[in-house]
């Protein structure tokens, strides 16, 4: 074989056996993250092996613009992320321009509850702690079993259901104070409330909390 057809050997090898683990199947939908050599031939391998539609990720215009080419039905640009339009991330850690780690932690900065899966070839120990300690939820190593993945992906969208909540605090004749949404915002405040707060900007007091590992006491912040 010539020289060039030997560099596809490798990376080729990679996509069939991957898309073989992952049963693409005629008319399903696929994702691919990163747009090299080995995404666009996963491109091309979805494509013939009946995918309906295939959505290529990145953050190179020109890698992306060659998705298209490709034949990927969709091309977006990571780098143009907003919070509120997903549900779910799920990052690799060997990224060109800037690493995982490194996305995780601006993503954090973004917004503090969007669920973050850490997926990578990344498998040492310290890896790991690293994904954990910049923000991801979850950490994943490659190879992976596709029933696990999806099952984990389930349970952070179930924790972000949770947490999608509206807090209605009331008084002792069921009269709604104020209300805030999951991140904070204020919904609604009647006067009472208002007068409530004042006092709290004179008068530190403390709060009854939950998280994870059980109750505990802070300090309310004054608004």
């Amino acid at each position: 074989v010539s020289f060039e057809e030997a560099t596809f050997i490798e990376p080729l090898a990679c996509v069939l056996r991957g898309q073989r683990m992952a049963g693409i199947k005629k008319g399903k939908a696929v994702v691919i993250f990163g747009s090299g050599i080995s995404g666009l031939l996963h491109i091309q391998l979805a494509k013939l092996n009946g995918a309906s539609r295939v959505v290529a990720i990145d953050i190179n215009d020109y890698r992306l613009k060659a998705a298209k080419q490709f034949g990927a039905s969709y091309a977006i640009n990571a780098k143009e992320y907003s919070p509120e339009r997903f549900d779910l991330v799920i990052l690799d850690v060997m990224l060109p321009g800037m690493d995982g780690f490194e996305a995780c932690r601006a993503i954090r900065e973004l917004d503090p509850r969007v669920p973050i899966l850490m997926l990578t070839a990344r498998s040492e120990t310290q890896d790991q702690v690293t994904g954990l300690d910049v923000g991801a939820d979850e950490y994943i190593t490659k190879p992976f079993i596709n029933d696990v993945l999806l099952a984990k992906i389930n349970a952070l969208l179930r924790i972000k259901d949770i947490m999608d909540f509206q807090i209605c605090v009331m008084d002792s004749i069921d009269s709604a104070l104020f209300s805030l949404d999951s991140r904070g915002q204020i919904l609604f405040m009647n006067l009472k409330a208002r007068e409530y707060f004042n006092f709290v900007k004179k008068n530190l007091f403390y709060a009854s909390c939950w998280d994870p590992q059980g109750w505990y006491w802070k300090v309310v912040d004054a608004f």
